[in-house]
């Protein structure tokens, strides 16, 4: 008798454990209640998606840990995407490490009236567990159950919320991806693993690494531009690798371009350059700096448009000492190394009549 009764028992847990697990909505609503109660995240995203006609993979490793006393987003995070690029963001210190670049942006939170939308854009997308556990609370009365699915020998349930497909593992009740479409037709794929719920993590390891050799550069809002400074000194590579100095042009006035070869406003603005380039060239140098930190990228561009006038390649220290926000940023430096004209945008209309007449008092 008794082991008929612990047989019935155990088949009855047994039963009521599938019965949970094999409902999609059980799972949908204990998923939202599982990373909302965490009070920290660990876990990896690869994103895929088509960009300029091709297939892209990005992959990044984040970190979340609350905090009762963040004004903003109530915790910290840290996001390493392609082992490249680092955001740290710790109770108002918000600071991005471009190592590829050698730099470290750090954003003020005293001087910056925009700083919480700095803060929101790099946290709130859908790679961000509790960006999307937001999503799915908001929309728990209105999601649909799509599917069942195995992927590699596991269990999924597909859901749509809103213009998102979500899939869940059904025994860890854990999002497994999530994926939107966008208005051209390309999907915009996450895939989550590796998630860990409520391990320690110091503070130390959200805060944006100091005195370590990177370019330190203070993102202010509009800056006030270099006109009427001495323009600063500069060492750059050209597309041979070979340094050119500012002192190789002492003495003589120069017209300074920034720019970026997905900047559409730097391709507009190309043929103006080029302009500039026939009209002065013999009396002004024409200089621009491309600040895409790839070589190839760059003489791409360079071949795909026809460029004749000299290109550089920015670094850090030249985007900190410019104070290039925006592409295309463009200078005008008497002979005396003075700064005449500092502007940002596509040179057209006013801005090319303005640039223009500044050339003509240095020529």
């Amino acid at each position: 008798m008794k082991i008929k009764f612990v047989l019935f028992l155990s088949l009855s847990l047994i039963g009521s454990l599938h019965a949970a697990t094999d409902s999609p909505t059980e799972v949908f609503l204990k998923l939202i209640e599982k990373l909302d109660a965490a009070y920290s995240l660990e876990y990896n995203v690869e994103t895929r998606y088509h960009h300029r006609g091709e297939d892209k993979t990005m992959h990044t490793h984040i970190k979340q840990k609350k905090l009762s006393y963040d004004p903003y987003l109530g915790y910290s995070f840290y996001k390493q995407m392609d082992k490249d690029t680092e955001i740290y963001y710790h109770f108002l210190e918000l600071g991005i490490v471009e190592k590829h670049k050698n730099m470290l942006t750090v954003f003020d939170h005293n001087e910056d009236p925009t700083f919480p939308r700095h803060v929101s854009s790099y946290s709130n997308d859908l790679e961000n567990l509790w960006q999307v556990v937001r999503i799915l609370e908001v929309n728990k009365d209105g999601f649909t159950y799509e599917s069942t699915e195995n992927i590699k020998g596991r269990k999924y349930y597909k859901y749509r919320v809103r213009n998102y497909f979500l899939w869940v593992d059904v025994k860890t009740e854990l999002p497994f991806r999530i994926e939107s479409v966008s208005n051209n037709g390309n999907a915009l794929t996450r895939d989550f693993s590796d998630i860990k719920i409520d391990q320690h993590i110091e503070d130390s390891e959200f805060a944006y690494p100091k005195n370590e050799g990177y370019v330190e550069i203070l993102r202010t809002p509009n800056p006030d531009p270099l006109v009427g400074e001495n323009a600063p000194d500069w060492s750059l590579k050209n597309m041979n690798n070979k340094t050119v100095r500012s002192d190789d042009y002492k003495g003589k006035p120069k017209f300074i371009e920034v720019w970026s070869a997905d900047c559409g406003f730097c391709v507009a603005s190309f043929p103006t350059v080029k302009e500039i380039s026939d009209l002065y060239g013999d009396s002004v140098e024409v200089i621009t700096v491309n600040i895409d930190y790839d070589i190839a990228k760059a003489k791409k561009a360079i071949n795909e448009h026809d460029l004749s006038f000299t290109v550089l390649q920015g670094d850090a220290a030249f985007q900190r000492d410019y104070l290039v926000r925006s592409f295309p940023s463009y200078y005008v430096i008497d002979a005396n190394g003075k700064v005449l004209l500092h502007k940002t945008g596509a040179i057209r209309s006013q801005a090319k009549d303005d640039l223009y007449e500044t050339l003509d008092k240095v020529k």
